[in-house]
């Protein structure tokens, strides 16, 4: 398992949130946007540790939403699905799902202080949907098999594009 996971997607949110909360409450105000990762919803295999500090972030900042919402601080989750990025590009998998990053911002901002956990953009929940209906009708199983080879036909099709680079 990779430390940096831990580091990156644990520890550093733990640290800034204690940095960050106790100004906010003395000030009775203030917004904390952790960003999680549609991953975080169920296993997904040959991603398991980055899923999981995933989902750590989704947990710790929906029972820190619960606990200072009273205190006058909002405390949302941002969960984004595929963005159109560089490690998209070339991959079948930009696909309708993905948004540029910039129409997912302008999207994700117009949920603070209305939603303590939002996808970001309609496309992201409309996939969270069809993910959900797929893994009730057919099973958590066989959804985790679905992904695991569409998770490797990706990283197959990612190291032929990094080889054709290189040769």
């Amino acid at each position: 398992m990779n430390e940096t996971y831990f580091k990156v997607n644990m520890f550093s949110y733990i640290r800034l949130i204690e940095i960050v909360l106790p100004k906010m409450v003395q000030q009775n105000r203030g917004i904390v946007i952790n960003v999680s990762s549609q991953t975080a919803l169920a296993p997904v295999p040959l991603m398991t540790t980055y899923a999981a500090t995933k989902a750590f972030i989704t947990f710790l900042s929906e029972g820190l939403s619960v606990e200072y919402e009273s205190k006058g601080v909002t405390i949302q989750t941002v969960m984004p699905s595929m963005t159109k990025t560089k490690l998209l590009h070339g991959s079948h998998r930009s696909s309708f799902f993905a948004v540029t990053p910039e129409d997912f911002v302008s999207s994700a901002i117009n949920t603070v202080g209305i939603e303590t956990l939002t996808f970001g953009h309609w496309k992201h929940k409309l996939l969270v949907y069809i993910i959900e209906w797929f893994t009730y009708v057919c099973g958590n199983r066989f959804t985790a098999n679905l992904a695991l080879k569409v998770l490797k036909q990706s990283r197959d099709e990612y190291y032929m594009r990094i080889n054709s680079k290189i040769e």
